[in-house]
């Protein structure tokens, strides 16, 4: 029986759950800016403006959403990309963000 489109059978433990899938989606719709680490003087800015950039409440999860933004513009090689080792994903798991 297909489990979200995929058959049941190629679901395996490290596949993203449903919750990090939705993050990569979200992340489709999100600008690069989105994704960039921003400075002091940039932070403040956007603070008085009441502009702030969308994120994710986990660090687990930003990292993900994060890596989806720069993988779409082709940018994920670097530090995007260690980060989202770093937060605990495996190559399968990352190989199916890009493929979403």
């Amino acid at each position: 029986m297909p489990i979200f489109g995929v058959p049941a059978m190629t679901i395996a433990l490290e596949d993203l759950d449903l919750i990090q899938r939705q993050v990569v989606f979200i992340s489709l719709g999100d600008p690069v800016a989105s994704a960039r680490h921003r400075g002091k003087l940039a932070r403040t800015a956007r603070s008085l403006m009441h502009a702030e950039r969308p994120t994710a409440s986990d660090s687990r999860l930003e990292a993900l959403r994060r890596y989806g933004v720069m993988y779409r513009v082709g940018r994920a090689a670097g530090a995007e990309g260690e980060k989202v080792y770093e937060a605990g994903f495996s190559e399968r798991q990352i190989a199916q963000c890009e493929v979403l």
